[in-house]
């Protein structure tokens, strides 16, 4: 599970939820050591294994070696989360190249670097397995300020969507991403109008709808839309998400 250890980050969570589900779980991040110990001795102490595996995403030779980490320590591997993301509030005509550069190293190189990782591991051992990505509404919803990190999500929807393609059937490919039915775009019809398309062009596909702004804790350019329940919500529908998608392991 990468990008996991901080306590207010997504990947903790889900961290928490497939153990709470009786998986052992690697975590990954860049620093925050403190915060990563307590997650492994919270994680230990409900009775599943757990390790800490520091890497940069963005650095091949350090996610092949998480790899080999991880599997050394809990055997091979049957899920790979590939979470770890960062982001930038920047006006489009202020983005510096250095931004750029750092946001695409971590949020698309990264998460292909772990993903293919993941996939050769798999491939290798004849094991069937889950390479899980999360994405973000900003795929489908553009936000100002934003411009770079929704081109990083836009980028890992395609690469997602490919290697569902081509690792199936032994490796499932989903990858997490939130629709609302208070957003304005797309809108719940929109929802509607493209899974009829793609069912009528016989895709095979699935939606994991939200009642209510299920995503409204992430969008911060309008506080006054956030609520508690709907934060909840959230996570009780990603953890809905992952029974579903794990329920043959």
């Amino acid at each position: 599970m990468t990008g996991a250890a901080r306590e207010r980050g997504i990947g903790r969570g889900i961290a928490l939820c497939l153990a709470d589900e009786g998986w052992d779980v690697a975590i990954n991040d860049v620093g925050a050591e403190d915060e990563a110990a307590e997650l492994v001795a919270e994680l230990r102490a409900i009775g599943r294994r757990a390790v800490f595996v520091p890497a940069d995403v963005s650095d091949r030779a350090a996610v092949d070696a998480m790899i080999s980490t991880v599997e050394s320590e809990l055997g091979p591997l049957d899920v790979v989360c590939s979470n770890a993301g960062i982001a930038d509030w920047q006006r489009f005509l202020d983005v510096t190249e250095e931004s750029f550069d750092r946001l695409v190293a971590v949020n698309l190189t990264g998460a292909f670097n772990v993903c293919q990782a993941a996939a050769a591991a798999m491939v290798a051992t004849g094991r069937p397995g889950r390479i899980v990505v999360t994405s973000s509404v900003h795929v489908q919803m553009p936000f100002a300020e934003m411009s770079v990190y929704g081109a990083t999500k836009g980028g890992l929807k395609g690469l997602v969507e490919t290697m569902a393609i081509e690792l199936a059937p032994q490796i499932r490919c989903p990858v997490i991403g939130f629709f609302g039915n208070q957003d304005t775009n797309p809108t719940p019809a929109d929802v509607d109008d493209y899974q009829a398309a793609l069912e009528k062009a016989g895709v095979k596909h699935e939606f994991h709808r939200y009642d209510g702004a299920g995503h409204a804790f992430q969008s911060f350019n309008n506080p006054e839309r956030y609520r508690e329940d709907a934060s909840e919500d959230a996570w009780l529908r990603v953890l809905a998400f992952f029974q579903e998608h794990l329920k043959d392991r």
